[in-house]
């Protein structure tokens, strides 16, 4: 809008208005333009032009020959007529005219005369119509004044690695050893030694046989990592006081009995046994559990938990219940709650945003999960597991939201926030959270709190991690960009790199999997399961490797909306633009929410992803791992951005 306004602006100036009246008089215009000066011609050489396609529109239609209407040609002349030859027998509007096709304009205004006038007309200024680095719109001269073929180095103060760990060394201790109840958050580079001095502390200064405290992980193999390494320092005392949660064996039947939210069926003594030491108030030691099973426990009593990884994933646990796999009930159930199910599935499926998003769950609660619950066995067995009511038990626990499934349905969403935070709270705990990717905005939303984030200084890296910025690396609806993003590291890299790199991506269909292999890509995996974007969390498997991280992962649309409706009393509908901001050193143009809140979220989501994926190769402490990262938001650890 603001392009359009300063164009009609500059219209106003070339009917014989004075051109400071002009940018005054218009309305919702930029009104610093008026007093802006005059740019600098900017010297250029032979085949300047070329450097402008696919980047700039204006330019593009009119090396084609399409028309151009007034408003555009006078954008584009203001900018051109900027441009100077270092040869000063050459003109740059001789080459302009070389792609003039007066047919295009019989009947119109435009002539060679009238070229030739805005390029003499000395009131006109020229308006950013060129994409620039990283989106970042720009004008014509500015963008050619700028070598755009070297790589960016972001503006970033780093230290050397040996200033982090100093840091580490002195701020690790003192934070855990910081008992005010509540979550606080130190956050420090992937591979900055967050859980080794975890360890050192906890086996050098804490009396295990006299605290419990708590470690939770983000998966199993985590903990298994982590007792290992205990083991290996530990004395034989403090090994006996060192307890690990079981992993639980889970049935096909008990899925489905967790699916409905129901516990499973299957009982575990050792986990059982685990779980009572933990709430005993007589057992000391250090307990080690998984994010997922610690957000799930009530009036836990420690000394101190400590969480490696961000946990805010974890506490808010939300269920969406379709109304199609709802009525698959419908045969349980006794007649009038049969009608009455129908009623109330009719009666979501039609439910506008504007008519309220609270649903009552009343029936569901008293009348069909009783019903369910006491043919649970016949009905799991009759019905497909792809049509289970999923979540349907969680209505004894939650009210319902109104939201949209993924095929853009109407659907019940019931949301239950795990009482850690207020626990701990309450009973004056402290949680210490060590991360180098804080997902903090959601947590500080929903429990209303503010949480306080210590940064240790970023460092240099002993690899490299180099950035590619030349595609946005969205996945696409139906994975359409997959073979945009092939082709584009293809581009980048020499074959060589590709055949002995990496490859970590979106999490696929054995199909999408095959799409990378038969491009010649290495997929990533472990233990023969694919690791992706957003399962690599913790990973040391690829340390001091060649690492590819095609794709940049985000929440679908809804996820955000329906954070909003939980947290504001009169929700609206969310929107996106392209924002220019100032993010990592360097400014960038990106698709983002207009709403603060949702943009900071939605800023803290992607870059997590992107940074934990990169982290894995452990580029900081590892001089032979490159790892070449393909998406379009620059992380705080690229070493260079390529733009194109």
């Amino acid at each position: 809008m603001a392009l359009i306004g300063r164009i009609m602006a500059l219209d106003k100036v070339s009917s014989g208005t004075e051109p400071n009246k002009a940018m005054k008089q218009k309305k919702n215009f930029i009104p610093e333009y008026a007093d802006m000066p005059t740019p600098d011609a900017v010297l250029v050489n032979e085949g300047w032009y070329r450097k402008l396609q696919g980047r700039c529109k204006l330019w593009d239609r009119w090396t084609k020959g399409d028309y151009l209407d007034y408003n555009e040609r006078l954008a584009l002349f203001s900018n051109l007529r900027f441009l100077r030859y270092s040869d000063k027998n050459r003109f740059v509007l001789q080459d302009v005219l070389k792609f003039f096709v007066p047919e295009t304009y019989e009947g119109h205004t435009c002539d060679e005369g009238q070229i030739r006038q805005k390029f003499r007309d000395s009131s006109l200024k020229p308006c950013p119509i060129v994409k620039g680095p990283l989106g970042v719109s720009q004008t014509i001269p500015e963008f050619l004044s700028q070598n755009i073929d070297i790589p960016i180095v972001p503006n970033l103060s780093k230290v050397p690695l040996e200033n982090l760990d100093k840091w580490m060394d002195e701020h690790v201790p003192q934070f855990l050893d910081d008992r005010e109840a509540g979550i606080k958050i130190l956050k420090s580079q992937t591979a900055s030694g967050k859980t080794e001095r975890i360890i050192n502390s906890l086996l050098t200064k804490v009396e295990l046989e006299k605290t419990k405290v708590i470690y939770a992980a983000p998966k199993h193999s985590n903990l298994e990592e982590v007792e290992t390494r205990l083991f290996n320092k530990a004395t034989f005392n403090q090994i006996a006081l060192i307890h690990r949660c079981p992993q639980k064996e889970i049935t096909q039947s008990d899925l489905l009995y967790l699916q409905l939210g129901l516990p499973a069926k299957t009982r575990s003594a050792k986990r059982k046994g685990f779980i009572d030491k933990l709430f005993s108030p007589d057992e000391k030691g250090l307990f080690l559990l998984t994010h997922s099973l610690l957000t799930n426990l009530s009036n836990l009593d420690a000394d101190l938990i400590i969480v490696d990884e961000e946990i805010d994933s974890s506490l808010i646990k939300e269920t969406k219940l379709g109304l199609t796999n709802l009525a698959t009930t419908i045969p349980f159930l006794d007649l009038q709650t049969s009608q009455e199910l129908t009623n109330f599935i009719n009666d979501v499926k039609d439910r506008k945003r504007d008519e309220g998003l609270a649903i009552d769950l009343t029936i569901l609660r008293e009348k069909v999960a009783p019903q369910v619950e006491e043919r649970l066995d016949s009905y799991i067995q009759s019905t497909q597991t792809s049509s289970i009511a999923v979540g349907l038990f969680e209505c004894y626990k939650t009210d319902g939201r109104l939201s949209k499934d993924n095929a853009g349905n109407n659907c019940v969403r019931m949301v239950r926030k795990s009482t850690l935070i207020g626990d701990a709270k309450l009973n004056g705990i402290p949680v210490r959270v060590f991360t180098a990717t804080p997902l903090s905005k959601r947590t500080e939303m929903y429990y209303g709190v503010e949480i306080e984030v210590i940064e240790a200084p970023l460092a240099e890296n002993k690899g490299k991690i180099v950035q590619f910025c030349g595609l946005s690396g969205a996945r696409g609806m139906h994975n359409d960009n997959f073979p945009k993003i092939a082709q584009y590291i293809k581009e980048k890299l020499p074959q060589e790199v590709i055949d002995k790199s990496i490859l970590i991506t979106f999490k696929g269909s054995k199909e999408e999997v095959d799409f990378w292999q038969s491009q010649g890509f290495n997929v990533a995996e472990n233990k023969g399961n694919q690791i992706h974007l957003l399962n690599n969390s913790g990973l040391d498997c690829f340390k001091g490797k060649s690492l590819i991280i095609a794709g940049k992962s985000d929440l679908p649309q809804q996820a955000y909306q329906d954070y909003y409706d939980d947290c504001h009393e009169s929700p609206q509908e969310l929107t996106r633009q392209n924002q220019v901001i100032e993010l990592n050193g360097v400014r960038q143009s990106l698709y983002l929410f207009e709403d603060e809140e949702m943009r900071k979220l939605q800023l803290q989501n992607i870059q997590s992803n992107t940074e934990q994926s990169a982290g894995r190769a452990r580029a900081l402490r590892e001089e032979g791992a490159t790892v070449y990262l393909f998406s379009n938001l620059v992380i705080r650890d690229a070493d260079e951005v390529i733009d194109r």
